[in-house]
C-alpha cells in the first residue's frame, strides 16, 4: 500500500491533471480506485475521532477507578472481586462486539471500550494485589500490566493497544532503572536486564502487524535506550581498564543499529517502510551527540577507570543484550552492502559510507582518549569539525533527494554550532549580535531557495 503522503500527492496532481486534460475522468477514477483517494479525508478524520474517544475513554476509566477509590474501605472483599471483574470483562465484552460490528461509528466505540478495558486491566491486577496483600514494586505492576495490555493488542491487532503497551513497558523500565535490585537480580530485575531483547521480539513484529510507524518508532528508541543503560551500568559497576572499548561501543551502537536496519531483515515481504524511521533517529542522535561533544569539556570526561564496585551478577548478565545486538549490527551492515548492489561486489551507498565512516572516527577518537591519552581540547575541535560535517552532509543530502528533514535538521545544526560557540566563549556583545543576524537571514534565505528548488524539481518532474 502506497504512503499517505504519496497518496495526498497523487490526488492533488491528478486533480490538476484532470482540470488540464491530460488524462480522462475514467483514468481520475482507476486512481482514484486503485489508490483510495477518496478515502483520504474520512480516514483522517476516523484517525482524529478515534483519538478523541481514545482520550476520552481513558479518562473515563480513570473517573471509574477513581469512584472505587474513594469507595474501597466500605465495600468486602467479595463485593469488590465482583466489581472489578464485571467492569474488566463487561467493558472488553462490550467493546469487542462492537468493534467487530461494520458501522464505522460502533466500530470507533469499540476500540474505546478496548482501551477502557486496558485501563481497568491495570486497575484489577493494583487492587487485587492490595486485596489479597500481595505487595511489590510498582515497575512489576507496570510490567505485567504492560505484557497483559501487549496481549490484547496482539490479539486484535490495534494500534491504540500496542502503543499503551508500549509507553508502559517504558514506564516499568525507567522505574526500575533506579531500583538497585534490579541489577543483581531481584523482583525481575533480571528481565529488565534483557529489556532490550524483550523489546525486540514482541514489540518489532507488533509494529509490522499493525502497520504503526508509531510503535516501531517507540520500541526503536526504547531499545537504544536500553542498551545505553546497560552499558552504562556495567561501566559503572566493573573494574575495566583503560584499554576497554566498551566506552566507544556505548556510543557508537545505538546510531549503528538503527542506521544499518532494513525490513527485509526479518520481514522480506513487508509491505511497510520503516527502516527511513530508524535512519532519522540515527541521524539525529549523531547530531545531538556531536553537538554536546563540540562544548570545551573533553579534559576530564570519559573516564572508564572505576574499581571497588565491581558486583558478580550484574555485569556479565548486562552485557548480554549488547553483545547480541552488536552481532546483529555487524551482520545488517554487511547485508546493508549486499542489498544495495544486486549483482556488483560488496558496497555500501554514498549515504552508508558517511554514517559509516564518521562511526568508525567517533570510535577510535573515544578509544584513543581513553586507552592512549586524554585528546583535550583536539577532541573540541575535531566534534566541532564532525557537526559541521554532519551538517554539510545532510544539506547536500536534501539537495541531491529533495529531503525537508535532512535540509532543515542540517540548517538547525549549523545554527546551533555557530550560536553556541558566540555564547560559550568570551565575545563582545557587537560579535554576539552580528552573528545572531546573520544566522537569521542565511536560514531565512536558505529556506526561501530550497522550498523554491523543490517547487521547481517537482514542477519538471510532472
Amino acid at each position: 500500500m502506497a504512503s499517505e503522503k504519496f497518496r495526498y500527492q497523487l490526488r492533488q496532481e491528478a486533480q490538476q491533471w484532470q482540470e488540464e486534460g491530460m488524462i480522462s475522468p475514467e483514468i481520475y477514477e482507476q486512481l482514484n480506485t486503485r489508490y483510495g483517494l477518496e478515502e483520504l479525508d474520512s480516514a483522517s478524520r476516523d484517525l482524529f475521532i478515534l483519538i478523541v474517544l481514545g482520550l476520552g475513554f481513558i479518562l473515563l476509566g480513570l473517573g471509574v477507578i477513581t469512584f472505587v477509590a474513594a469507595n474501597w474501605q466500605t465495600w468486602s472483599r467479595p463485593i469488590k472481586v465482583l466489581l472489578l471483574l464485571s467492569l474488566f470483562m463487561g467493558t472488553n465484552c462490550a467493546g469487542f462486539y462492537l468493534w467487530r460490528v461494520a458501522d464505522n461509528r460502533k466500530s470507533r466505540i469499540g476500540q474505546g471500550l478496548l482501551l477502557f478495558g486496558a485501563v481497568t486491566l491495570g486497575a484489577n491486577l493494583g487492587l487485587m494485589s492490595q486485596m489479597f496483600h500481595q505487595t511489590g514494586a510498582a515497575y512489576v505492576l507496570y510490567l505485567i500490566w504492560g505484557f497483559g495490555v501487549w496481549g490484547m493488542a496482539y490479539g486484535l491487532r490495534l494500534t491504540p493497544l500496542g502503543l499503551m503497551a508500549t509507553i508502559l513497558i517504558a514506564i516499568a523500565y525507567c522505574l526500575g532503572i533506579f531500583q538497585d535490585t534490579i541489577w543483581n537480580g531481584a523482583d525481575v530485575g533480571a528481565v529488565l536486564q534483557q529489556m532490550p531483547l524483550i523489546i525486540s521480539l514482541l514489540f518489532i513484529p507488533l509494529a509490522y502487524y499493525c502497520r504503526s510507524r508509531w510503535i516501531f518508532g517507540l520500541s526503536s528508541v526504547l531499545i537504544v535506550f536500553a542498551l545505553g543503560v546497560n552499558l552504562a551500568e556495567y561501566l559503572s559497576v566493573a573494574d575495566l581498564s583503560n584499554t576497554s572499548f566498551i566506552p566507544a561501543l556505548l556510543f557508537i551502537l545505538p546510531p549503528g543499529l538503527l542506521w544499518s536496519y532494513g525490513d527485509d531483515l526479518l520481514f522480506s515481504n513487508s509491505e511497510v517502510n520503516f527502516e527511513a524511521i530508524n535512519r532519522k533517529l540515527a541521524v539525529f542522535y549523531l547530531g545531538c551527540f556531536f553537538y554536546l561533544c563540540s562544548f570545551n569539556f573533553w579534559d576530564n570526561n570519559f573516564d572508564s577507570t572505576q574499581s571497588g564496585k565491581f558486583i558478580d551478577f550484574a555485569p556479565w548478565s548486562l552485557l548480554i543484550a549488547p553483545i547480541i545486538f552488536t552481532i546483529w549490527g555487524i551482520w545488517s551492515w554487511w547485508k546493508l552492502g549486499v542489498r544495495r548492489t544486486s549483482n556488483l561486489p560488496w558496497r555500501l551507498d554514498r549515504n552508508s559510507t558517511y554514517i559509516g565512516t564518521i562511526l568508525v572516527i567517533l570510535f577510535g577518537l573515544i578509544w584513543f582518549n581513553i586507552a592512549v591519552t586524554p585528546i583535550g581540547i583536539a577532541g573540541t575541535i575535531i566534534f566541532n569539525l564532525l557537526l559541521f560535517l554532519l551538517a554539510i552532509i545532510l544539506i547536500s543530502q536534501s539537495v541531491r533527494e529533495g529531503r525537508r528533514f535532512n535540509f532543515w535538521l542540517g540548517i538547525i545544526l549549523l545554527i546551533l554550532q555557530i550560536f553556541s560557540r558566540m555564547f560559550e566563549y568570551n565575545t563582545g556583545l557587537i560579535l554576539k549580535a552580528i552573528a545572531l543576524f546573520a544566522c537569521g537571514i542565511a536560514a531565512i534565505l536558505a529556506g526561501l531557495w530550497f522550498e523554491r528548488y523543490l517547487s521547481t524539481v517537482n514542477s519538471s518532474s510532472n
